[in-house]
């Protein structure tokens, strides 16, 4: 069933779906890019006061296969619960430089745990994710980039 969707602001929109004569109001979150170094980008999405980050962007900044999450096996998923997984995900509706997208996107301290379990692994762009971004908190990066009425 095909959605029309129709741009009331860059904070809300209103969804119609045909046939069901219903309207439902769906939050459009922010994506921003946070330079780590000069040359790695990390995408975030501000959404509802939180931080998450889209299952693509997660795993390509480790430089990983992007199917990983949806191929876990049992055993990994128990050790990722170790460093804090819980496997909760939602689809968020953001906006970009580009356009208006619906992806699935997890919390930053989901991503902690998944870079977390990879870094433990041997997998060292991971370790250098984790690594820059203590050096410099996500927060200080986020007031950092003009980001308007998004409170941290």
């Amino acid at each position: 069933m095909n959605a029309e969707r129709i741009a009331l602001s860059d904070a809300v929109r209103v969804s119609v779906s045909r046939g069901e004569g219903c309207r439902s109001m769906e939050k459009i979150a922010t994506e921003v890019p946070i330079e780590l170094k000069v040359g790695k980008v990390l995408k975030i999405i501000l959404f509802e006061k939180n931080y998450y980050i889209t299952n693509f962007e997660g795993l390509k900044v480790i430089e990983t296969s992007l199917n990983w999450l949806q191929d876990i096996s049992p055993r990994k998923l128990r050790s990722l619960k170790k460093f804090g997984f819980t496997g909760e995900s939602k689809f968020i509706i953001y906006k970009n430089k580009i356009g208006y997208f619906k992806k699935e996107a997890r919390s930053f301290e989901e991503w902690v745990a998944v870079w977390t379990y990879f870094a433990s692994m041997g997998n060292t762009k991971a370790a250098e994710i984790l690594r820059l971004l203590t050096l410099k908190n996500l927060g200080d990066r986020i007031k950092a980039s003009v980001v308007p009425d998004f409170d941290t």
